[in-house]
């Protein structure tokens, strides 16, 4: 099943069982999916690709992690935002590609592209796995690419 039409079944679930928190966080990835449609000029009326949600889920989770680093200067007062931060950030964890998985994938595509002499360069050779795979992590490539190369 895609990512999109699981979201909406999880929608529809938590709009039975009256399950707010789950309501909110699914209703704001559709808002950054509508975002990210109409800034990318995607056509809204067909169910995104995987690669597209995969993206928004990132980036989401991304915007909630830089949340809680500037929320964890608020002390105390700011711990129940937090946790509502976390638990969103594991939601959308629910529906990205496990990272172990990811990693080994990474690893195998960037072990074959280095043996080509031409993709020795780190940004270079950045730029090709995320160009030929766009539903891969960046900083997880460019971790592991920059500790390759330094070897």
């Amino acid at each position: 099943m895609r990512i999109f039409e699981a979201l909406n079944n999880t929608l529809k679930e938590a709009m039975l069982a009256r399950d707010q928190k789950t309501l909110d966080v699914v209703r704001a990835i559709k808002a950054r999916l509508a975002e990210y449609q109409v800034t990318n000029g995607l056509d809204r009326s067909k169910i995104p690709d995987d690669i597209h949600m995969i993206k928004v889920l990132r980036a989401y989770k991304k915007s909630l992690e830089r949340g809680i680093s500037q929320l964890k200067k608020g002390g105390e007062a700011a711990r129940p935002l937090i946790n509502s931060y976390k638990e969103e950030i594991e939601f959308c964890e629910l529906y990205l590609p496990d990272a172990a998985a990811q990693k080994e994938a990474i690893v195998k595509v960037i072990d074959d592209a280095m043996k080509s002499p031409d993709l020795r360069n780190v940004p270079v050779l950045i730029k090709h796995i995320m160009t030929s795979n766009p539903h891969f992590d960046g900083k997880i490539v460019k971790d592991i690419v920059s500790e390759k190369l330094r070897r």
